[in-house]
């Protein structure tokens, strides 16, 4: 009965419910420990109570407590040799256990997954925990620790976390060196099928539910006028034009930081032996931080954020070769109408340099944008662009620990963006060697590189608050080219002159004391050291000031986001100017704007000046298409004075000033919507034709004979058209005299009276014949203005078109000018004389 008792309670000891993972090991046994001495205190204080007085007949007998799993209680053993055999199981089991403990230290012990890992459970297996690991075959739990750690150095991120979520084990080996190293190299940049995209919009962009907006003009008809956005916040405005991308760098050259192995100023290599701690402790601390030190530097690799500001560079230090002293490489640190312009060689071949600093001595350098420099006082525009680039990137002017490849580059003006990442690029100096030449300069025939603007795209290591890792690897690497004590030194608040150096974290190694009859001296001797983490804190107030404005910047535009969208245009533009708020993304709030007011005319020509230095002429177009802004004669001068001919037609078409609109009809090619314009105009305003003519020949030989011969077909047409009418109605006339006989005389009369009051025009009534009559066109004149002398008739507008159609054949094809006009000084004189044009005004 007592046998029995005790294998049903130890096979129900054996499948209980519990963890018997290999984690959950040591709190097994501490709990069966617990339990064991509990059963034997229980055990004897019932075995006292029973000799001090003994039970009745009627009471029954107490419930047996549950036997430990490796151990009977002595009360139930009836022979010694039982009782020595079960000793023996017991040691053999302990030392099964420690055995064990020293098995799972081992690297090269076989690692058990937590759905197999019952076997750590102790003690036998039950039957049932037997056939689940027959049926359930562990294929990994004998693969030793190297393979262990390639097959899961293949996995992503993700898979890594969720599989140190196992065990201790498993934990220990995700986070290995072996797995995270290989991971920030750079031939996963292949591997990782990255693609190189220009900032792109890094929130949601906004919400494009919108309302129709219908108004009834004076004539009570209904307008359908564009959408406005209903349901337009301020984040969605906002979101709409911050601009920022999160990149993933990899590189070659940076290794961890742990602080137990600091390293100084001084460059060497050799550590302190004060700064090792040998306590147990301690080393399981350090041990801890080196499994972790790739990990860390890998997600912060991937957590780089750019903001697409491009002003990384702080001033131009040196060029190869100047032009001229006006044409300095300082001149392409901003985006005006200045350049730098190298000497001329007599080759294409001929390279040329310019080199820079950036904003602190470390910085990531993520991508380099070029504008050329496009000649527009010169014939045919000429765009001075190098055929290719190569970036290098270093500590100092004169050593680059990085070079790229050869980029190549288009002619054209627009700006050419060359990415560095995702690679990892440090460096506060950066080189650029321009290759090759396109353009030949036509007064002397030799090539020249003429450059307007450079930027440069990345980080600064004090803007890194959020990274101390990286950042702490990125000084180690610059500890390997130069002193860290020349760190202390660079403050680019003042680059001329260098701030004192910080007493306070500078740290004397020795100093002797010299003393003699006379005076007592102090000498001072050693480097000055200072520790990682101390220059990364100076670095990092270097940038404080800068961080804090751009944080002012940011609340400013936020303020002036929501006066927009609350209808405060004028409270927005003050802002603005304030604050000078200058984005090439401003126009974008304003087209989005859930208010339907307008802008005044104070703040449409700040937009429009805006948006030419920014050249976001786009978003001010749709502005102007939706009825958002007010147009004015001055917005109109100012579009076309920025070469945006156009646009100004249009504005100058709103302010109901059509021979401006003429004017900027034809300057933009825009010949045959010149004529609708022309024809309009004339209808109620008599116009010089032949003074507008020469003033389109003075302007383009090409483009004004291409407009007289437009211009005189479309005359003729609505001539002949007429002619053809006149006749018809003659012709009816004719034939009403021939059958009224007694009427004829009465008719002739007034065919003749209606022939001397119309002195040879057509019928005012028809808009052809107004543009007929209000117009006055001399064939002989308008020969004369092209050099064709050979008409005598002033009405010979057959012949005249015969000449300028041969002319035409002969004349070189001219584009029509759509590009910034400020520095045309053929078009500055063009204008002035349009200003006097003649108009005849009727009373």
């Amino acid at each position: 009965m007592d046998q029995r008792f005790n294998d049903s309670a130890l096979e129900h000891y054996l499948n209980r419910s519990g963890d018997y993972s290999n984690d959950s090991g040591e709190e097994r046994e501490e709990e069966e420990e617990e339990e064991e001495d509990r059963i034997i205190t229980t055990t004897t204080t019932t075995t006292t109570n029973t000799s001090s007085s003994p039970p009745s007949s009627s009471s029954s007998p107490p419930p047996l407590p549950p036997l430990p799993p490796y151990e009977i209680n002595y009360d139930f053993v009836e022979n010694a040799e039982e009782e020595e055999y079960i000793q023996r199981q017991v040691q053999s089991e302990s030392i099964r256990q420690e055995n064990k403990r020293e098995e799972m230290e081992n690297l090269y012990y076989s690692i058990h997954n937590n759905i197999f890992s019952n076997i750590y459970a102790g003690g036998e297996l039950t039957a049932k925990q037997q056939a689940y690991i027959q049926k359930h075959q562990d294929i990994i739990s004998d693969l030793p620790y190297e393979v262990l750690c390639k097959i899961l150095s293949f996995l992503d991120v993700n898979t890594l976390i969720s599989t140190s979520l196992v065990s201790n084990l498993f934990n220990k080996i995700s986070n290995s060196n072996e797995i995270w190293k290989p991971k920030c190299k750079t031939f996963n940049i292949e591997d990782s099928e990255y693609m190189l995209k220009k900032a792109t919009i890094y929130t949601s962009s906004p919400k494009q539910t919108s309302i129709n907006n219908v108004v009834i003009n004076e004539n009570n008809e209904t307008i359908q006028q564009s959408p406005i956005f209903s349901n337009t916040t301020v984040y969605d405005l906002k979101s709409s034009f911050m601009t920022a991308h999160t990149s993933r760098f990899y590189t070659d050259d940076l290794e961890p930081y742990y602080d137990n192995v600091e390293q100084y100023s001084n460059g060497d290599d050799e550590y302190d032996d004060e700064e090792y701690d040998d306590d147990d402790d301690d080393d399981d601390d350090e041990e801890l931080k080196i499994e972790n030190g790739w990990k860390k530097l890998y997600i912060e690799l991937g957590s780089i954020k750019l903001y697409g500001t491009y002003d990384l560079i702080v001033k131009g230090m040196e060029s190869s070769t100047c032009d001229s002293p006006s044409q300095t490489i300082e001149n392409t640190l901003s985006n005006g109408h200045a350049f730098w312009s190298s000497k001329g060689s007599l080759t294409s071949q001929g390279n040329e340099y310019l080199i820079y600093k950036l904003e602190q001595p470390i910085c990531i350098v993520s991508s380099v944008v070029l504008s050329a420099y496009r000649a527009l006082f010169q014939s045919g525009f000429p765009t001075y662009s190098p055929k290719g680039v190569i970036i290098s990137v270093g500590f100092s002017m004169d050593q680059y620990h990085y070079k790229s490849e050869l980029f190549p580059c288009e002619q054209t003006d627009s700006p050419q963006t060359f990415k560095l990442e995702p690679s990892l690029v440090l460096g506060g100096y950066i080189r650029l060697d321009l290759i090759g030449k396109y353009q030949t300069q036509s007064s002397d025939r030799q090539y020249y590189h003429a450059i307007n603007q450079i930027q440069v795209e990345g980080v600064p290591i004090g803007s890194l608050e959020s990274k101390p890792n990286l950042s702490l690897s990125m000084l180690q690497f610059y500890s390997k080219f130069k002193s860290l004590s020349t760190l202390i030194h660079y403050n680019n608040n003042n680059i001329n002159h260098p701030p004192n150096i910080d007493n306070s974290i500078l740290t004397t190694t020795t100093t002797t004391t010299t003393t003699t009859t006379t005076s007592t001296s102090t000498s001072t001797t050693g480097k000055d050291e200072f520790t990682y983490k101390e220059i990364l804190s100076k670095l990092r107030s270097y940038m404080a000031p800068k961080l804090d404005k751009a944080r002012i910047k940011k609340q400013n535009i936020y303020n002036v986001i929501s006066d927009i969208v609350e209808g405060r245009f004028e409270q927005a533009i003050d802002t603005i100017f304030k604050n000078d708020l200058r984005s090439k993304k401003i126009f974008n709030i304003c087209v989005q704007s859930i208010s339907g007011k307008r802008f005044s005319t104070d703040e449409t020509l700040f937009l429009a000046n805006q948006a030419c230095l920014d050249g976001n002429i786009t978003i001010f177009t749709r502005l102007l298409l939706t009825s958002r802004i007010s147009p004015s004669p001055d917005l109109g001068d100012l579009m076309l004075s920025n070469g945006y001919a156009l646009i100004a037609a249009e504005i100058f078409s709103q302010c109901q000033i059509l021979d401006r609109a003429i004017q900027c009809l034809f300057i933009a090619g825009c010949h045959e919507e010149a004529l609708l314009y022309t024809r309009n105009y004339t209808n109620d305003n008599p116009l010089d034709i032949v003074y507008l003519i020469k003033l389109f020949r003075q302007y383009s030989l090409y483009q004004g004979c291409h407009f007289t011969i437009i211009f005189l077909e479309f005359y003729n047409s609505i001539r002949n058209e007429l002619e053809n009418r006149r006749r018809g109605r003659n012709n009816n006339n004719n034939n009403n005299n021939n059958n009224n006989n007694n009427n004829n005389n009465n008719n002739n009369n007034n065919n003749n009276n209606n022939n001397n009051n119309n002195g040879g025009g057509f019928d005012e009534d028809d808009q052809g014949g107004r543009f007929i009559n209000n117009m006055t066109i001399e064939a002989d004149t308008i020969g004369q203005v092209f050099d064709i002398n050979n008409i005598s008739d002033s009405n010979d507008i057959t012949t005249l078109l015969t000449e300028l159609k041969k002319l035409f054949k002969t004349l070189k094809k001219e584009s029509p000018i759509r590009t910034p006009t400020q520095t045309f000084s053929r078009l500055s004189n063009f204008f002035s004389s349009f200003q006097t044009i003649r108009v005849n005004r009727t009373e």
